[in-house]
């Protein structure tokens, strides 16, 4: 018993808990000071000691609860709110133990701990409405937009704490904590809906948003990204998806203030590649004509939560005749067990299988899927059935007659207990953990934070639960009783090259997987086990190859040619210094050899590249540089050698964020334009420092440079500037800089060609120019064409003031007065010109009717006839120009819609070329289908928009 200062002791400790029993005396005796009398102290210590012996971590709760004493700002007012109050210290105890985030969050804002020790705070449940009220108070206060935005950004933490301490403290269930969650998700969305309407001016916007997932169903997580499809109805002068980057950015940016949820939008229709609003009738017709059946499934949670109710309602409603119709095709039931089968065999191969409470054996998504899979079966024709929430669900299907009360209960029960761990784990440092811990200490701790003996007792339940739940998950959603799982085989049939009967079992595996060349992979797969004639491998390489061959053939399988897949892969390991070191690399990651096999088999140039450079390896293999990458550092290079690596580098990069689909077209043509810009700057910092040149000189990007819109092959059309007195110095760094570009870093692997033929007087004129002489040519000699041509020009490069005179200038020329008839037939009677000498092929990407040229001059006619008047029209790009003309309804949603979607099309696809060949081609054959009757409808929008006489 511990009662005063000279009771603390580590023997008296020990069977209290302590894994550092000499640690927590120390840390113990330091409270005893600091101006506190000793009798406050002691009535303290004695509270304290009784808590922390019963909380779940004694060690982390002491040492929470010392750095809490230490910013409380009055050591005896902590002291004596304690010492007065046992039930404080329990309940601060026992948060500190529970959850290290909260802990700091605490730590940090010491005001907070009134949410944990005031009953009124604590105690009271708060639905959607009170959270708004206060949501509402809170920011009315604000002045500004972003001080709203500030506002809500410091409401989540707070009452996060409340609806985490009721969950710790057991106030409050698995189902009340969810819904919590979401309400307070809810509400924020909604604030951030008519914060940024207040923003923009529209009291009512035409607007809505839809939750989807764990939200959709008012089941969300402690650290759940909220899942969210934007939808909008058309209005003139409402620029829906400006209005939606302006409602993500308010629950997702970071800043001091902190932010509020992260937001995934990939449940839109397109997914990543999609627009971030859509009307209701677009996706209508994505939904009956695109859509995937794992995206039907998504569906099913779908549910309005701010903005315009009509709106939402509208889509929600679609939604529900999409999701749920009258008959339901075998082959979509097939789909969503396909889908959920490459679930199970992704945990299978992580080797977490047994401790993963979400994706793992008789984890969450067991439930969750044979949940809704009967409500997709069942739903049209029973409407009761059609909930998002998962526990609702269970109970419409027990109250229908779809699974008995006692099916029922187990699974409602278990999905309780699963979901409650889930919440355990991901409450103690906001982390989407899903893994209960292996370590028996870690485990000890992890049982006894809900509320077990130890972690043995917890585990025997947890196994009880995920046993009985994948057993009744086996049975409703694949309509079998459980059965024992075949083991992966693939290891033992390699390992096995002289085995017949292997040899069998191989041959028809690499054939379901879409091998063509059996002799080849077999090939690779023996040297891999046994070595070639030059010497054989050594053990731990052998067993590193075998224990990623299964995983290695299915990533292959994947991909679009499994049999470059796996060449790359071994050639890959035949460069590195260590086989089994790569092998082990790729056995730790989930993603990192399915990402490799795709770049294989997708990107031979950029495959060709990394053989050649495998410092770049490590780079693939951070998942954080790749998936969020950081802008270039300040510093150019100052070689040739240097600038070449960099480029190299950077490509690399950009190929793989392409293959793999982290950068979506309009992502890739951004970061590939990026690395030309700096490209031109580095070689003309160094053009200047060797010729010593000091005067103002600028770089005009024009075409895909200057509309930020660059392919792998593209060529960069410039125009060089520079003040009146330097140009013929100036005219020596221009070549200077055009020779380090083309030459110079060629002998290093990669190379730009400028072309400056743009300039007034083609390539008969003089290279570098002043303002003035631009000025005059365009005033007086010009001709409509390169008005036209100018409408994509930009400051790419060198003096920022000079570049900025000669941006007022082309303006100027380009947007200075209307476009009579006569220019216009002009550009017309140039693009039929162009058709009839230059289109060869129907299967040209950019010259075919239909190709990019036709939607890039539908783009440019309109923006020369009507940016005069309307300056939002003027943009270099063309994605950037159709989406302005079609918010400023110079183009139908309908055509809009039509031309975004081919011109990203026909752009990845020539982009997918260069990834396939390694050189520039336009020609793709044969055609997809698809493809062709994008640029047929884009033809004849052509023939409607640029060609007709009503436009």
């Amino acid at each position: 018993m511990i009662e005063r200062y000279s009771d603390l002791t580590p023997e008296a400790l020990a069977p209290m808990g302590f894994e550092d029993p000499a640690h927590a005396c120390y840390v113990l005796q330091e409270f005893a000071g600091h101006n506190v009398p000793d009798a406050l102290f002691e009535a303290f210590l004695r509270v304290v000691v009784r808590a922390l012996e019963a909380c779940a971590d004694p060690d982390r709760a002491l040492g929470n609860l010392a750095r809490w004493a230490d910013v409380s700002g009055s050591r005896y007012s902590a002291y004596a709110m304690i010492a007065s109050d046992p039930e404080a210290a329990r309940i601060l105890t026992t948060v500190f133990a529970a959850s290290q985030f909260f802990a700091n969050l605490i730590i940090s804002n010491p005001e907070y701990v009134e949410v944990l020790t005031n009953p009124r705070m604590r105690d009271r449940e708060r639905d959607l409405d009170a959270l708004w009220e206060d949501l509402t108070r809170r920011t009315a206060v604000a002045r500004t937009p972003n001080a709203k935005r500030d506002a809500l950004r410091r409401f989540k933490p707070l009452e996060v704490l409340r609806i985490g301490a009721r969950d710790i403290l057991g106030y409050a269930d698995m189902a009340r904590t969810a819904r919590a969650i979401s309400d307070f998700a809810d509400a924020c969305v909604r604030m951030a809906v008519e914060i940024c309407a207040e923003e923009a001016g529209i009291p009512d916007p035409p607007f809505a948003v839809i939750a989807m997932g764990k939200l959709g169903g008012r089941e969300l997580n402690y650290s759940s990204d909220i899942d969210l499809i934007f939808v909008h109805e058309e209005r003139p002068g409402f620029q829906p998806m400006k209005f939606a980057e302006a409602v993500r950015d308010t629950m997702a940016r970071v800043t001091d203030a902190g932010f509020v949820f992260r937001v995934d939008l990939r449940l839109r229709p397109e997914g990543r590649f999609g627009a971030l609003s859509r009307s209701v009738e677009s996706c209508r017709a994505y939904y009956e004509s695109w859509a995937e059946p794992w995206e039907r499934q998504a569906l099913l949670k779908a549910r309005g939560v701010a903005g315009d109710v009509t709106v939402g309602g509208a889509f929600v409603g679609m939604a529900l005749d999409f999701v749920y119709p009258s008959r339901v095709e075998e082959s979509f039931v097939a789909s969503i067990r396909s889908n959920k089968r490459r679930i199970e065999e992704k945990a299978e191969r992580s080797g977490d299988a047994d401790v993963n409470v979400k994706e793992g054996f008789g984890g969450i998504r067991d439930v969750e899927f044979a949940v809704q899979l009967m409500q997709l079966v069942a739903g049209g024709k029973n409407e009761q059935l059609r909930t998002g929430n998962s526990l609702e669900a269970l109970d419409r299907l027990a109250h229908a007659g779809f699974i008995t009360r006692d099916e029922h209960d187990m699974l409602a029960e278990s999905y309780a207990f699963l979901r409650t761990a889930e919440h355990r784990l991901q409450i103690m440092d906001e982390l989407p953990i899903r893994n209960i811990p292996r370590d028996p200490h870690e485990l000890d701790k992890f049982g006894r934070r809900l509320g077990y003996i130890d972690g043995t007792e917890f585990h025997e339940d947890y196994r009880r639960h995920t046993q009985r739940v994948h057993a009744l998950f086996t049975r409703l959603f694949y309509g079998v009783e459980e059965t024992s799982k075949p083991k992966d085989e693939i290891a033992a049939w390699v390992l096995a090259p002289d085995d017949p009967a292997a040899t069998a079992h191989l041959r028809e595996e690499l054939t379901r997987l879409g091998f063509a060349n059996f002799d080849a992979a077999m090939r690779i797969l023996r040297q891999s086990i046994e070595g070639s004639e030059y010497g054989g491998m050594a053990p731990d390489s052998t067993d590193s190859f075998a224990a990623i061959s299964g995983r290695l053939l299915r990533a292959a399988g994947e991909t679009s040619d499994p049999d470059s897949a796996l060449l790359g892969l071994d050639n890959l390991a035949r460069e590195v210094p260590s086989r089994s070191a790569l092998f082990q690399t790729l056995a730790e990651s989930d993603t990192l050899l399915p990402r490799l096999c795709r770049l294989a088999a997708e990107g031979p140039a950029v495959w060709q590249l990394l053989l050649q450079h495998l410092e770049f390896l490590d780079l693939l293999a951070d998942e954080e540089v790749m998936d969020s990458p950081s802008p270039p550092p300040a510093k150019l290079p100052a070689t040739p050698k240097a600038l070449a690596t960099s480029v190299l580098r950077a490509r690399l990069l950009c190929g793989a964020r392409d293959i793999w689909e982290i950068h979506d077209v309009g992502g890739t043509m951004a970061e590939l334009t990026t690395i030309a810009e700096r490209a031109l700057e580095s070689a003309l910092a160094m053009a200047r420092a060797e010729l010593g040149f000091e005067g103002r000189f600028a770089v005009i990007g024009m075409g895909k440079l200057g509309g930020r819109e660059l392919g792998y092959a593209s060529d960069l059309d410039v125009l060089y500037l520079a003040d009146s007195d330097v140009l013929v110095p100036a005219a020596k760094v221009a070549e200077r800089l055009q020779q380090i570009l083309r030459d110079d870093i060629a002998r290093y692997g990669i190379r730009f060609e400028l072309d400056a033929r743009l300039r007034p007087d083609g390539r008969k004129g003089q290279l570098v120019l002043d303002l003035a002489t631009y000025r005059r040519y365009y005033a007086d000699s010009a001709a409509t064409w390169e008005r036209q041509a100018l409408l994509k020009s930009r400051p790419a490069a060198g003096d920022a003031s000079l570049g900025a005179e000669f941006a007022a200038l082309a303006a100027g020329f380009v947007y200075g007065s209307p476009l009579g008839d006569t220019q216009i037939e002009e550009i017309r009677a140039m693009k039929r010109r162009i058709e009839k000498e230059r289109t060869q092929s129907a299967n040209n990407l950019k010259l075919s009717p239909g190709g990019m040229t036709d939607i890039e001059w539908i783009a440019q006619l309109l923006q020369l006839r009507f940016g005069p008047k309307k300056p939002r029209l003027r943009k270099t790009s063309t994605l950037d120009a159709l989406l302005a003309l079609r918010d400023d309804a110079k183009i139908q949603q309908a055509d809009w819609e039509v031309l975004d979607a081919a011109y990203k099309e026909l752009t990845q696809l020539r982009n997918r070329l260069y990834l396939r060949r390694g050189v520039g081609s336009d020609t793709f054959e044969p055609m997809p289908a698809a493809t062709q009757m994008r640029m047929q409808q884009v033809r004849a929008l052509g023939l409607r928009l640029f060609y007709g006489e009503n436009i």
